[in-house]
């Protein structure tokens, strides 16, 4: 139950929950029906909202394979409901809360701004592209991949994405990223429909190529460390360091290159040892 607050005045909303899986074990005591109608009971009051900010979360979300329960259809067309009286709206932002991958929430006319990331069907991608949006900007929307996403190939490979169109024709600026196993003409609609977007854009179409996410953050991070590590040895490699330590004992060819690029290794496999 909520407590009994009003939520008449409030402008900029945030509403974060964490995921729970499908199993007697699941970490939430709510359901996704009830997670979602508390948030319908507080949209239904908070008429004023200008920012909406809704997502979950979960410190295994992208790893597991568990299946996630959707929410009931009448739920879900309830806090449609709910959404479309909101028309002060203007920037509107939601991350996987939805179990139901194939449930669009559609936007209010207002919304200016709208970020959506989530796994997504094909379905899901057709009713975005009929969305009219009719004052929307800023669109950035993002298919998340995750372990049970490839669980998820065979709807892709079953259900041929076509667009064909978009209805939105206002957008300033795009921004995101495709589903993995679909090569679907949503970029090629986009740009063609939204001239003010004069072909530019941060949307990546051809994902099969994309380096994984995961694996370019650890790279990132090991060329830093390696870095420094290379740089604070060089500068250790003084002429005076490397006669007092009595370094000058090996020859400044070869024997001092490696005991450089020894030096470096070794106190990288240290780093590693910490990690």
């Amino acid at each position: 139950m909520l407590p009994n607050l009003d939520f008449r005045h409030l402008v900029d909303f945030t509403f974060e929950t964490e995921f729970s899986y499908a199993s007697p074990n699941s970490r939430e005591t709510m359901s996704p029906d009830e997670r979602i109608t508390n948030l319908t009971t507080i949209l239904k009051t908070a008429v004023r909202l200008k920012y909406l900010c809704l997502s979950t979360y979960g410190p295994d979300f992208y790893d597991s394979e568990n299946v996630i329960p959707k929410e009931t259809p009448e739920v879900l067309a309830d806090f449609q409901s709910a959404v479309d009286k909101l028309d002060r709206l203007e920037k509107l932002s939601i991350s996987h809360l939805f179990g139901d991958s194939s449930f669009f929430l559609t936007p209010p006319d207002n919304v200016k701004s709208l970020r959506l990331q989530g796994w997504t069907t094909p379905s899901w991608w057709l009713q975005l592209s009929k969305s009219p949006l009719p004052n929307l900007e800023n669109l950035f929307v993002h298919h998340d991949v995750a372990n049970r996403c490839w669980n998820n190939r065979e709807i892709w490979s079953r259900e041929e994405l076509k667009i064909k169109s978009v209805a939105v024709k206002t957008l300033k600026r795009f921004s995101g990223a495709a589903p993995l196993f679909a090569q679907p003409d949503f970029l090629d609609c986009i740009l063609a429909a939204n001239k003010g977007l004069n072909g530019q854009h941060d949307y990546i179409a051809q994902r099969q190529d994309e380096v994984i996410p995961q694996i370019r953050g650890s790279a990132e991070s090991l060329i830093g460390t390696f870095s420094s590590i290379v740089q604070s040895r060089m500068e250790e490699l003084t002429w005076r360091n490397w006669d007092e330590n009595g370094s000058r004992e090996l020859r400044l060819g070869p024997d001092s290159v490696r005991f450089f690029t020894e030096a470096c290794i070794q106190a990288l496999n240290n780093w590693r040892s910490y990690c």
